[in-house]
């Protein structure tokens, strides 16, 4: 990579690049919420293995993408020495995943043709995988190299990206869709507990569009110390970053061999050799785009269940006087035992675990900043309560309904009653007072109106 003068490249961000490696990755939607308590406190039952033996015993192969698929659990060991968090708490493997095996070659070659400065079949899809996590969501994740020849500035890197951008929900939409499937059935067939509400959304092939790869994020590393000579490496690459304020151009790192910016939907990693072999600074590329993809599937997983929450509350809303008492008593319970388990996935999320990892832990808070986490979490949790208050509100109303009609039912048992206690007495008076059927009925009127008169004058003062 060739550098221009210090003055003219921050003025027109004409920076020569050789070799660009892009990360792009994407969220979707399984829709399966499982039990995490079961997962993480029942080891006999070891869901993770169940899962993935069986998923590769389904038969998958997309013949557009020439690959085959494997399904296997990420090794988080070498992640964790790092000081990451890419791990369920207490386990040495995180999520399982599914991953793209070429049949022929390294990659999925991008038949396409993406720039000029490009010759056809020139970039190809790597390591493509497909994370799925416990809580209704996963990461679809790939890598790029970009490479040429000749020289291109930061305008054509930004066309190349954005038309692999497009490539890769085309690639990748189809197969997405399938292994979500294949995941969602399995789930199914091997009785593993996971929620289900009939509010809940499912994965079917007219929402494939929006449930899988609906957005993607891009991290684009560079490897090259010429940059490092400016004071602030990534201020060329502004535009590109998509920055909430055109002061924004932050770096995030603590170390001196690389530079790391964050953007809304791109962001920026630089770095060059070094020969301090300290472990610290030794943090590969892969562990920072995991850090983002993993914090990037958490907002998605917040997004998710905002949304859940709201259909459950639309559809409490709209069918709550539908529905009858015992539905209603097992609805709340359910709901509420949702609520909890909200509280968890909240909970773990604002408890990642980065130990004495400082630098981590600044990404990690920037990461919360520019993507609003944190009031997503507040919003969450604010929408669960007020299904809960709603839930309440329908369940004292149905009461209330339910005693209303009650008091009815005793009110003419009570009056039914006395007419007969009435008759009785009429009855076994008869010889001594001889009534008419006239008198007969005007006594029995008289002892209902008074029954009544004292039912309403009890009410009345009790209440």
């Amino acid at each position: 990579m060739q550098i221009k003068e210090r003055s003219n490249l921050l003025e027109d961000q004409n920076v020569a690049l050789t070799k660009v490696t892009e990360y792009i990755f994407a969220p979707f939607h399984t829709y399966v919420f499982l039990d995490l308590d079961e997962l993480k406190f029942n080891k006999e039952l070891d869901v993770p293995s169940k899962l993935i033996n069986s998923l590769n015993s389904i038969p998958i192969t997309n013949h557009n993408l020439n690959a085959k698929v494997q399904w296997n659990r990420e090794d988080s060991n070498e992640l964790k020495k790092a000081k990451g968090v890419f791990a369920n708490q207490g386990q040495s493997n995180s999520l399982i995943y599914a991953e793209l095996i070429p049949t022929e070659g390294k990659g999925f070659p991008i038949l396409e043709k993406v720039s000029d400065k490009l010759p056809q079949n020139a970039l190809s899809f790597e390591k493509v995988r497909f994370y799925f996590r416990e809580s209704g969501v996963g990461t679809c994740s790939a890598k790029i190299q970009i490479e040429s020849i000749d020289d291109f500035n930061l305008i054509e890197l930004e066309h190349i990206s954005e038309s692999i951008n497009k490539l890769f929900k085309v690639y990748f939409e189809d197969i997405c869709f399938e292994l979500t499937q294949a995941y969602s059935r399995v789930i199914s067939e091997l009785s593993i507990s996971a929620f289900s509400f009939d509010f809940m959304p499912t994965l079917k092939k007219e929402n494939k569009e929006k449930a899988c790869i609906p957005w993607t994020h891009r991290i684009y590393h560079i490897h090259d110390e010429r940059l490092f000579e400016l004071d602030n490496p990534g201020q060329p690459f502004k535009y590109i970053l998509t920055p909430s304020k055109k002061e924004d151009i932050v770096d995030l790192s603590i170390y001196e061999d690389k530079y790391i910016y964050f953007g809304w939907g791109h962001s920026l990693i630089l770095t060059k050799d070094t020969t301090k072999n300290y472990v610290q600074t030794q943090t590969q590329v892969k562990e920072y785009v995991r850090l983002v993809e993993i914090a990037q599937s958490n907002w998605q997983c917040f997004d998710l269940l905002s949304n859940i929450v709201d259909l459950a509350r639309y559809s409490f809303s709209r069918n709550g006087k539908k529905l009858s008492f015992r539905r209603l008593k097992r609805d709340i319970y359910e709901i509420r035992f949702f609520n909890k388990y909200v509280d968890q996935i909240l909970d773990d999320a604002r408890e990642i675990r980065v130990t004495f990892d400082t630098e981590k832990r600044n990404l990690l808070v920037e990461m919360q900043k520019r993507w609003n986490s944190l009031d997503m979490l507040s919003n969450v949790q604010e929408k669960m309560a007020l299904v809960e208050n709603m839930l309440d509100f329908l369940y004292h109303r149905l009461k209330e309904q339910r005693d209303d009609t009650l008091n009815v039912v005793l009110l003419f048992i009570t009056i039914l009653s006395m007419s007969q206690i009435i008759a009785i007495i009429i009855d076994y008076t008869q010889e001594i007072f001889q009534f008419s059927p006239y008198m007969k009925l005007f006594i029995l009127g008289n002892g209902v109106l008074a029954t009544l008169l004292s039912i309403f004058l009890i009410l009345r003062s009790k209440s």
